[in-house]
């Protein structure tokens, strides 16, 4: 159930998610202590919740490869297993549907707040205002843009790619993935960026413009970066080539 639309690091929703996770192992700590008649019921409902909360933070946690990346080191500690290895998408077939929200709504309504752990409760008052706000204001969702001139997808991806962490070799795969997958979610952005402007959401022109010159300065230096990697490739064939050659001049 995935409550919001594609964005590119979930850090307020897994913030909340995670802390809840860590609250349900607490509580479970605390109302062991507890008598017996109080534990059970108390305790069902707060491994209830954290079973919600845990369902939510792993469909969130993995809408993009590199917020997984980012914020889990082994997704598959958390029950996350299946993912779709690329940037993310924008919803663009049915863009104001917000059955998820209120789906998740209407389940997080259901339990009693009141026999939640008090960091429990905390978590529940941050997650329901969250989830509140984002229906309400869920048909102005043209007002965002993932483009801007300081912090826009545009300027911060190079930078992501370029601190990206290799730990073992799944890594190595799911970053040629992302990088493989960049055409498309920008193929994504643009049609979406489309929408905006029919709705006449888009930005000034001045921005646009300076967005669009980022883009081909970073696409010049990617055809640099090209270039480099293909003569380094061929000077290492020709030093590999004389490696064999003087190998065999000393074989024989």
């Amino acid at each position: 159930m995935k409550i919001t639309k594609k964005r590119f690091l979930l850090i307020f929703t897994s913030l909340i998610l995670s802390f809840s996770l860590l609250a349900g192992c607490h509580s479970a700590d605390t109302v062991r202590n507890n008598q017996q008649n109080t534990v059970d019921s108390a305790s069902s409902e707060n491994e209830n919740f954290r079973e919600f909360t845990d369902a939510i933070f792993r469909d969130n946690v993995s809408g993009d490869i590199l917020s997984l990346h980012t914020i889990l080191q082994h997704p598959e500690n958390y029950g996350i297993t299946n993912y779709e290895k690329t940037l993310g998408r924008y919803n663009l077939d049915n863009p104001t549907d917000s059955s998820d929200i209120s789906d998740c709504l209407t389940q997080l309504n259901s339990f009693d707040k009141n026999s939640l752990s008090k960091d429990q409760q905390i978590a529940y008052e941050l997650l329901k205002k969250y989830l509140e706000t984002k229906l309400e204001y869920c048909d102005l969702f043209l007002l965002d843009t993932d483009l801007s001139t300081t912090i826009g997808i545009q300027v911060q991806l190079p930078i992501i790619f370029a601190e990206y962490t290799f730990n073992e070799v799944k890594d190595i795969d799911e970053y040629l993935c992302a990088v493989e997958d960049t055409d498309e979610f920008f193929e994504n952005l643009i049609e979406y960026e489309k929408m905006r402007s029919e709705k006449g959401y888009f930005m000034e022109t001045s921005l646009a413009e300076e967005i669009i010159e980022q883009c081909r300065i970073s696409d010049e230096l990617h055809k640099e970066l090209d270039d480099m990697k293909n003569d380094v490739d061929q000077k290492m064939d020709l030093i590999e080539y004389d490696l064999r050659a003087y190998r065999r001049e000393r074989e024989e």
